[in-house]
């Protein structure tokens, strides 16, 4: 199934801008492939963010995460100075980890889907934890909200 059927506008929690920058274009002109997993990870710095006024300190340190598996469709190639919107959705939030689905999409056409998986873990050890529950009632609010943020990272 297609990113795109999966994310909709009723399921878009997040969605960050940014401008291609000419050092991200490879010698064809185009975004260098692995570019567009930074962007993702700009958005969902900024949506974490987001998420994090609504989460305490205390418990932003007792939890890291790190990416499990991350998952990319190439359709057709950004260009320097594209500005691209991130559309971030949240898939499933399981016990320990959180599964979020991406568009990357210019004004006319759609250059990049997929989805990454985050497992939470303990930041000392690195081990898998349960993800806290203040942490999943505010990925809940955001979800259950369809909030969406707009921002332009140059």
């Amino acid at each position: 199934m297609s990113e795109e059927k999966r994310l909709t506008a009723a399921n878009v929690h997040f969605e960050w801008q940014l401008r291609v920058r000419f050092g991200e274009c490879d010698p064809q002109g185009i975004v260098f492939n692995p570019n567009y997993l930074v962007y993702v990870d700009v958005a969902l710095t900024e949506w974490w963010r987001e998420l994090s006024k609504s989460i305490s300190s205390e418990i932003q340190k007792s939890v890291d995460t790190v990416v499990a598996s991350a998952n990319l469709d190439f359709l057709t190639p950004a260009k320097d100075d594209d500005v691209l919107a991130i559309l971030l959705g949240i898939e499933t939030a399981g016990s320990s980890s959180l599964v979020t689905s991406f568009t990357i999409r210019g004004p006319e056409k759609t250059h990049v889907t997929g989805r990454t998986r985050h497992v939470f873990v303990d930041p000392d050890s690195l081990r898998p934890v349960q993800i806290p529950q203040s942490i999943k009632e505010a990925i809940e609010l955001m979800a259950g909200n369809a909030t969406t943020s707009h921002g332009m990272h140059q």
